[in-house]
């Protein structure tokens, strides 16, 4: 019985569907002598072309933080006034001679007061050495 409902609900919403069934479309849709050139020409209900929006990303960074081994540290870059934080995050200098439990870590990273990137490294881990971090943020203007 479910299988039928289903069916007989789905041929009920194909049928509605069907550009024969529409009797209170305008007539201007089903225009097939329309030429090609005019409906390409600008209508006064059209959204503007123009520029709208942002336009343009900034990335800011901030100093190189260094980090010695034992050490937590914070950086936070800031979006310029005038412009919008879109996102952010950091970097870091590379320690490929490490093993991975002697690696720093970033606990933090997250929008700071709305307008700025927020990092927080640790780097404390047992034979951590000291490494260099940033952070940067995308500003939108």
């Amino acid at each position: 019985m479910r299988n039928i409902l289903l069916l007989a609900t789905a041929a009920l919403f194909l049928g509605a569907c069907s550009d024969d069934q529409h009797p209170s479309a305008p007539a201007s849709s089903r225009n097939v002598n329309r030429s090609p050139a005019a409906s390409l020409s600008p209508s006064p209900q059209a959204k503007p072309i123009d520029q709208v929006g942002f336009t343009k990303i900034t990335r800011v960074l901030t100093q190189p933080h260094v980090l010695p081994a034992g050490e937590v540290a914070e950086a936070t870059a800031v979006c310029p006034d005038g412009t919008v934080l879109t996102g952010g995050g950091y970097s870091t200098s590379v320690f490929p001679n490490l093993s991975v439990d002697a690696r720093p870590y970033i606990a933090d990273s997250w929008s700071a007061n709305g307008n700025g990137w927020y990092v927080r490294a640790f780097n404390n881990a047992t034979g951590a050495t000291e490494i260099i971090f940033w952070a940067y943020a995308l500003c939108a203007s």
